[in-house]
């Protein structure tokens, strides 16, 4: 019976490998998947989605072989400020190299200075513009 189950097992395991498909060209550190994220709510569990998703592709792809961006704006903003409370996850997040960009236009209309922003954080003049160019140049854009 322990053999049946063992069996099983490594059959499953097999069978799940294969159900996932991954299109050319294959994700490698010469050509890694490039994922943007838009942030443009206060809602702080759309936030976390946006975190856990991150955080599952990297699991998913390998964290070597894909690359994340993280525009904030609107009242998405809030979440890259020093009072965030997802503090400890975004920097954690920008210590393994995903880039949190803030909207300079949505700082500004919010009277946010760099000094109010968390560090290690990039700019972006107009967060849609950012969006828009990066997805010309190939990056894959998802909202939570």
């Amino acid at each position: 019976m322990k053999k049946f189950w063992v069996v099983l097992m490594i059959f499953v395991a097999v069978l799940s490998a294969e159900s996932i498909k991954i299109s050319d060209p294959k994700p490698s550190i010469e050509t890694p998947r490039k994922i943007i994220f838009q942030l443009s709510t206060a809602d702080e569990k759309e936030a976390g989605r946006v975190i856990s998703y991150i955080n599952n592709l990297q699991i998913a792809y390998g964290a070597s072989l894909v690359t994340f961006a993280v525009v904030a704006q609107a009242d998405g903003i809030v979440f890259l400020t020093k009072k965030t409370p997802l503090k400890d996850r975004i920097e954690a997040l920008i210590q393994a190299d995903v880039d949190f960009l803030a909207c300079e236009n949505t700082m500004e209309s919010k009277k946010l200075t760099k000094a109010d922003m968390l560090s290690g954080i990039s700019y972006a003049k107009a967060g849609m513009q950012e969006i828009v160019e990066r997805k010309l140049a190939g990056w894959i854009y998802l909202t939570p």
